[in-house]
């Protein structure tokens, strides 16, 4: 267990899991390990003051010394280096921390949603405080072996929506996610929703206005409100009236520092026998599109994607739908060849 102390002579396999095992390490740095692992835990606890982190410094302690690893015999106290590296890395651990847990406030006090710039930026500037890697999505290797992200069947939808109404307790939570599905938005984009961006809410023609969403200020797009997300907004805007007096977010919750803020993680735990994720959301929104028979530049238009080769990946036809399609295509081709017999019939 993370934090509980045993002898590293009795311990199986790597001292530090998952990354430096003996067998790898130098004679006189296995020594160290063996000499001063303990002792090493003991001070990375008291300097994390949690058993799951001080276990993430103890381990990344082992792998800069074995990168950088101290001369052998050199002079100097091995366990000063060792205590050195540590503090160093805790140390970097913490600023890294403080700087995005600022940033994250920042961002959710001007309620707009960070751009790929922005994030870029963010990226380089925590960079300047610890080496990191380049982003981890420039290291992905797409293959055909991913999981394909499938819509929520039209056959659990009816179970679905009544999960939302009772296994989401949370009143606004269950809002927001009522909106993913009847909107399409992205998840980085519905949470942020300020009263100040829907337009004629009483009114017969409501709007919804993006004035931040993927892609930043120029991509921004307004689009129509259904009457059902109207009401889905109306019920917030008095709900809210008496839990969040005074917020101009239309899904707000309370932080750990005890402010109002936005929703920062979409996922729901009572909804994941369904395979939903916020994106499944999406999908669900564009393959629903489809099979209602709107118009691809339209469905464009509602995700706000860039081209329709994006918003084509994204719509994913049912079986019931096709079948449908393919009966019409069947009646068509049958009608054309029994004209096709009956003018031979005729000629003959």
């Amino acid at each position: 267990m993370p934090g509980q102390e045993c002898h590293p002579c009795t311990r199986t396999g790597p001292i530090v899991p998952g990354r430096v095992t003996m067998d790898v390490m130098p004679p006189h740095l296995a020594q160290l390990a063996l000499e001063h692992t303990i002792w090493l835990r003991r001070l990375a606890l008291r300097l994390a003051r949690d058993p799951e982190v001080a276990e993430d410094l103890l381990q990344d302690t082992w792998v800069r010394a074995l990168e950088h690893p101290p001369a052998a015999g050199g002079k100097g106290s091995s366990r000063a280096w060792l205590a050195t590296v540590l503090r160093n890395l805790a140390r970097k651990r913490w600023r890294r921390n403080e700087l995005r847990r600022r940033l994250e406030a920042e961002r959710a006090a001007s309620g707009s949603v960070p751009s790929t710039d922005d994030l870029f930026a963010f990226q380089r500037e925590l960079r300047l405080h610890e080496t990191l890697p380049d982003s981890p999505t420039r290291g992905v290797i797409w293959n055909g072996d991913q999981r394909e992200r499938k819509p929520l069947s039209w056959d659990s939808l009816p179970a679905f929506w009544a999960a939302v109404e009772s296994g989401v307790k949370n009143p606004v939570r269950a809002a927001l996610v009522r909106t993913l599905v009847l909107t399409g938005l992205r998840s980085l984009d519905a949470p942020v929703i300020v009263w100040s961006d829907i337009a004629d809410l009483d009114g017969d023609a409501p709007t919804l206005h993006r004035p931040n969403p993927k892609g930043g200020p120029k991509a921004a797009f307004t689009v129509p409100i259904s009457a059902a997300v109207a009401d889905i907004f109306r019920q917030r805007h008095d709900e809210n009236a008496v839990l969040f007096p005074g917020s101009e977010l239309v899904f707000p919750t309370v932080g750990r520092d005890g402010r109002v803020c936005c929703i920062k993680n979409c996922e729901e735990d009572a909804l994941r026998p369904f395979g939903y994720t916020p994106h499944i959301a999406r999908h669900t929104f564009a393959s629903a599109c489809a099979e209602a028979g709107v118009e691809t530049p339209a469905t464009k238009a509602l995700l706000n994607h860039r081209s329709k080769d994006i918003t084509e990946h994204y719509q994913k036809l049912s079986l019931p739908f096709l079948r449908g399609e393919l009966e019409k295509v069947t009646a068509f081709l049958l009608e054309k060849a029994r004209a096709v017999v009956e003018g031979e019939t005729e000629a003959a």
